[in-house]
């Protein structure tokens, strides 16, 4: 792990993303304020599963694990 220098623009900070996707759920990797995922979209059916695959890629790139319920919006 890297110390950062300053405090990340969280326009720009990237985190792992977890979410209700239909009747499964989705992981990927999005910005923290747009509350969204954005990149390497992955489907999982059991949230079991998909809280594994965000650990996962969580761990490998460093980053953190968030959980967005469904009709939240981006953080003020």
């Amino acid at each position: 792990m890297t110390a950062l220098v300053q405090v990340p623009d969280r326009d720009r900070l990237e985190v792992v993303l977890i979410e209700r996707a239909g009747l499964g759920w989705a992981v990927g990797i999005g910005r923290l304020m747009a509350r969204g995922i954005e990149r390497d979209r992955t489907a999982f059916l059991m949230e079991r599963e998909a809280i594994g695959a965000a650990r996962r890629l969580a761990d490998a790139g460093d980053m953190l694990l968030l959980r967005v319920e469904a009709g939240e919006g981006a953080c003020d």
